[in-house]
């Protein structure tokens, strides 16, 4: 979890910069232990764009960091941010936990005293202000296979109590922004994690009455989950508030990780002494069990005399100069069911990603931070699939279609595969995009129909739609609610196309004006269906009536 516990990463981080100096890559690390980053590892990073700097203290004060084993001082952070400073770095983000063993307020504080801390070092470094520290703090969740298995998680109200108190602490800092994690989230997440088997059923239970995508803030609800343990009959609190007794059975003991229980529970007193326990490569075994377990040997990177012997490159860095030329490629993709559920900006990586490995020479954006010039059409909904996935590409050398079809294939996974390809007129011109020529888009749904009168009933509404002059459905987002008429939208009625004993299969043609659109399931929903039952796939986007290749 921490790049930085590598011991060779100096030298790993001059091979990436030689082998991709010619590819904009921008190297960035994860959150960093504070006493291995150094002016070194600063000055290689900043060889590309600065990007943000994460150093993880933890904990606030040096009592709780020994308690959880962090082995770092407050001299290590302050050190290490004065390096990345005196680079030119202008911001950093403090990573914290809330709620760990034997935390109390006096610990809270020592958060926010130690952000103003530096602060005040950048200002005495560069003698002037500018500073932006972001101060980010998670509520501590008890897992399995750790010292804090049998550690009672502290409640909701009091993580939002422990969170008020440090926005108070905080308050007059403008220097300092505060992010927190939600604690009703957290609550739930450490029940999951140390729960038995008894919690399948709440997780069946909390599926149907709707939990879905809780990863994303705006879809979670808590009141779900409660609801959910309540029919259980199973209280929350028992999971994850309760300290468990070192001699009771854990639900989790039918796995391991090679650790063993006297380790565990060794680690488990000396925290709560606030007693360290020592990095084992820079000293004796700790018998945690883990080498035993698999055999291992630990070689530190300056052991490794195979490594050290290999010659070492360093290519200076590279400014990119912007070609005027730009030679444009159409394709037409298709997205599949096993990477339905990326959402669009992911979908576009894997696209780049594939370019980069396909080596293909890319024209980029100018600015800050450079882009492949990639452009989609217009975004699927997340579990969507489609025949249809338009992009244009800029290139800066022109290449015949076929090789770069071929190349750009190979990377791609199966369910991204290429359909068709095509080269734009070769010109610095502005050629019209594809959210300007598309004007229809054709889905093609399927819902399931328990029986023949299911079926009739579906007719029914689909007909009302297609009668109606006007359609209205409420659209709800995080910003607003709105009403809308889906006939405005429709480029054509909604028809059945097909009908099987367990199937209705509809199509939906949307129009896609600048003016806005709907989605497939929106109608599907407004006509009364649940849209989660159906099964969307977008067959084709068209520009006057035609495909676009």
């Amino acid at each position: 979890l921490s790049s930085a516990d590598y011991c060779g990463l100096t030298r790993l981080i001059d091979e990436l910069t030689a082998e991709f100096a010619g590819e904009r890559l921008n190297l960035s690390l994860p959150s960093l232990r504070i006493d291995s980053f150094n002016v070194e590892i600063a000055a290689r990073l900043q060889k590309m764009r600065k990007s943000g700097l994460t150093f993880a203290p933890e904990a606030g004060t040096q009592r709780l960091r020994d308690v959880i084993n962090k082995g770092v001082t407050e001299e290590d952070l302050l050190s290490s941010c004065g390096a990345a400073f005196k680079k030119g770095w202008r911001g950093v983000k403090l990573y914290f936990m809330m709620g760990l063993p034997t935390e109390t307020d006096e610990d809270i504080a020592g958060i926010a005293d130690l952000a103003k801390k530096v602060v005040a070092l950048y200002r005495e470094i560069t003698g002037k202000g500018g500073v932006k520290v972001t101060v980010s703090v998670s509520c501590f969740v008890p897992k399995p296979h750790t010292p804090f298995q049998w550690f009672g998680q502290i409640s909701r109200a009091e993580f939002e109590r422990r969170q008020n108190l440090l926005k108070n602490f905080l308050a007059h800092e403008k220097a300092v922004t505060f992010n927190w994690h939600d604690a009703a989230l957290s609550v739930v997440e450490g029940a999951l994690a140390r729960g038995d088997r008894r919690l399948a059923k709440v997780i069946f239970a909390a599926w149907q009455k709707g939990a879905k995508f809780d990863g994303w803030s705006e879809h979670f609800k808590p009141a779900i989950w409660r609801e959910a343990f309540a029919e259980c009959n199973l209280p929350i609190e028992y999971f994850n508030e309760r300290t468990r007794n070192l001699d009771e059975p854990l639900p989790w003991r039918v796995t391991s990780p090679g650790i063993t229980d006297d380790f565990l529970r060794r680690e488990w007193e000396k925290a709560q002494q606030g007693e360290l326990t020592h990095d084992c490569r820079n000293g004796e075994c700790t018998g945690c069990g883990v080498c035993s377990a698999v055999n291992a040997k630990v070689v530190t990177f300056a052991e490794n005399k195979n490594v050290n012997n290999l010659p070492r490159q360093k290519t200076p860095f590279q400014k990119f100069p912007v070609s005027a030329e730009k030679f444009w490629y159409r394709g037409k993709a298709h997205k599949g069911i096993s990477i339905a559920f990326l959402s669009h900006l992911d979908y576009i990586a894997l696209f780049e990603r594939a370019i980069r490995r396909a080596k293909l020479p890319a024209a980029y954006s100018e600015g800050f931070n450079p882009r492949v010039r990639l452009a989609f059409a217009s975004a699927l909904a997340v579990g969507t699939t489609s025949e249809s996935e338009y992009f244009d590409l800029a290139l800066t050398k022109n290449l015949p279609v076929a090789e770069v079809f071929e190349r750009l294939q190979k990377e791609l996974p199966d369910d991204a595969k290429l359909i068709a390809m095509a080269q734009l007129e070769n010109t610095v011109l502005r050629h019209k995009s594809l959210g300007e020529i598309i004007d229809t888009a054709v889905y093609e749904v399927i819902l399931p129909v328990k029986d023949e009168r299911e079926n009739d009933v579906l007719r029914e509404k689909i007909a009302r739609l297609n009668e109606a002059e006007e359609f209205l459905f409420t659209r709800v987002t995080p910003k607003k609610t709105r009403q809308k008429d889906i006939k405005k939208y429709l480029a054509a009625p909604v028809a059945i196309v097909k009908t099987t004993d367990d199937n209705v299969v509809l199509s939906v043609k949307i129009k896609t004006a600048n003016e806005g659109s709907i989605k497939p399931a929106e109608v599907i929903a407004a006509i009364g269906v649940d849209e989660r039952r159906a099964q969307i796939h977008r067959l084709s986007l068209l520009s006057n009536g035609k495909e676009i290749i």
